[in-house]
């Protein structure tokens, strides 16, 4: 098989003729919704595929998703997934049509965007009404923080900023998925969804993050 994730990716999907489609992510119990789907076609700039069983949400058309190819049998001990990101572009019945939109790489089924923050990058979270606030987990999609101060509210939204200072930030609104208890005395940790603005600026922080190590 090709040491290249993107000749990777490809290869397995021709050869496997499914594909595995990331439909959600649960920040908090670090899960995953997977959902598999037969392959029509593969190209670089295209990807169709059978609707996933079960079928995506009503709406989906537009969101980014990571599109994931298995190792085949025949691989050696220790292969593991790579992944794609692809914007979902046509949603039917029973088709669905991908644009990639994203490097290949290998990923994780059970933490598939979710890195520890290590103090190196420099990754600095500010998060509306909480002037404390500590970044421990991050993904493209959402962080796990913790604070000392009067924790939001699950729902509520607000307004955030991501990045590494003057190189990069990303901001937009982050909603409350939960709080709980940290592991400190007077600690709180919120389970937060990104929504970047623009939208395609999720794109951006998806890059930058996938550099980090």
């Amino acid at each position: 098989m090709p040491d290249d994730p993107s000749a990777l990716f490809y290869a397995r999907l021709e050869q496997a003729g499914r594909l595995l489609v990331v439909v959600d992510e649960d920040l908090l119990h670090e899960t995953v919704d997977v959902r598999e789907a037969a392959l029509v076609s593969a190209a670089a700039d295209r990807l169709a595929c059978s609707q996933t069983e079960p079928p995506l949400p009503p709406g989906s058309a537009g969101r980014e998703l990571e599109l994931v190819a298995l190792p085949l049998a025949r691989e050696p001990a220790g292969a593991g997934p790579v992944g794609r990101r692809a914007v979902l572009r046509e949603a039917a019945a029973a088709a669905l049509v991908f644009v990639p939109c994203g490097a290949a790489r290998a990923v994780s089924l059970r933490t598939l965007h979710r890195r520890p923050v290590r103090p190196e990058w420099g990754l600095r979270l500010r998060l509306e009404g909480c002037a404390d606030i500590r970044l421990l987990d991050v993904s493209a999609r959402g962080v796990l923080a913790a604070t000392r101060e009067a924790a939001p509210a699950p729902g509520q939204r607000l307004r955030f900023a991501l990045g590494q200072g003057e190189e990069w930030e990303v901001e937009g609104a982050a909603v409350v998925l939960r709080s709980f208890a940290g592991q400190e005395p007077g600690e709180t940790r919120l389970a937060l969804a990104l929504e970047p603005e623009p939208p395609g600026r999720a794109a951006l922080l998806q890059r930058k993050l996938s550099a980090l190590s």
